[in-house]
């Protein structure tokens, strides 16, 4: 899923759980979006959009209207949401 379906389908945004992935020492970013059937990356044109920074991935989804996300490193990704701790962006 891109970003601009994202923007267009805010119903459904507020269905997803929304997770930045950290990867590669921290170094790297991604955000991950899930829901009851379906796990996928954010993409730009038809790749999974990468950000060098923490506050690249937060201005994103703050443009998208989203208030709350999971920072989640690679290794914990499969930690159920309630156990994780959410950030406020």
């Amino acid at each position: 899923m891109d970003m601009h379906q994202l923007e267009h389908d805010t119903e459904r945004l507020g269905e997803l759980e929304l997770n930045i992935i950290a990867s590669v020492g921290n170094q790297l970013y991604q955000i991950e979006c899930r829901d009851d059937r379906h796990v996928w990356l954010l993409e730009r044109k038809g790749r999974p959009q990468l950000f060098r920074s923490l506050d690249a991935a937060f201005d994103v989804l703050r443009t998208l209207g989203v208030k709350r996300a999971f920072l989640v490193e690679t290794a914990q990704s499969d930690i159920p949401a309630n156990e994780r701790t959410a950030l406020t962006l």
